[in-house]
């Protein structure tokens, strides 16, 4: 693994990219939605085909589509396969994250992938899942709800209050 964390950030928290490169991971921006954030130069950015790519680093398209022209393109997936033609590498969900996700625990979709080095995992992860994800060679891992707790995140009330439950289900 080399080592890369990468950070999903809501669109709405795009202006915290430089704290996520300050603590030494890649902050991804989320413009998938009606919102198009402001991507800083060292970011990614997360869309859909057909949706604006803003920035000017790698895009992670969360479905299949074109590679975006002159940008390095990573493709989100839900199950294990080679990378399509023209992408760089897989973002591949397992079981444990969040939204549309795969079917098999996220480690055991990584080791059925053809070449871990040309996938970041979207698992759940913390220390020991990225720690087995590097042994099984993977370029890196993605923290998506990991870091929602964070008070530069800024969630509403409702929310942060949520977070504080002692519910397993929450947790």
């Amino acid at each position: 693994m080399s080592g890369e964390i990468r950070v999903l950030l809501p669109p709405t928290c795009a202006h915290l990219a430089p704290m996520v490169l300050a603590a030494g991971a890649v902050p991804v921006v989320d413009a998938t939605g009606d919102t198009v954030p402001e991507v800083l130069p060292g970011a990614w950015v997360r869309t859909r085909p057909g949706r604006p790519a803003p920035g000017t680093g790698p895009v992670v398209l969360a479905e299949l589509g074109a590679p975006v022209p002159d940008r390095e393109t990573w493709l989100e997936t839900s199950v294990p396969r080679e990378v399509p033609s023209g992408f760089a590498g897989l973002v591949l969900k397992g079981r444990e994250s969040g939204g549309l996700c795969g079917e098999e625990d996220g480690l055991v979709a990584l080791a059925r992938c053809p070449d871990p080095s040309r996938v970041v995992l979207d698992a759940g992860c913390g220390p020991r899942t990225a720690a087995a994800a590097a042994a099984l060679g993977a370029a890196g891992v993605v923290l998506v709800e990991q870091h929602l707790g964070c008070p530069e995140i800024a969630l509403p009330p409702g929310m942060a209050r949520r977070l504080l439950l002692p519910d397993d289900e929450v947790t």
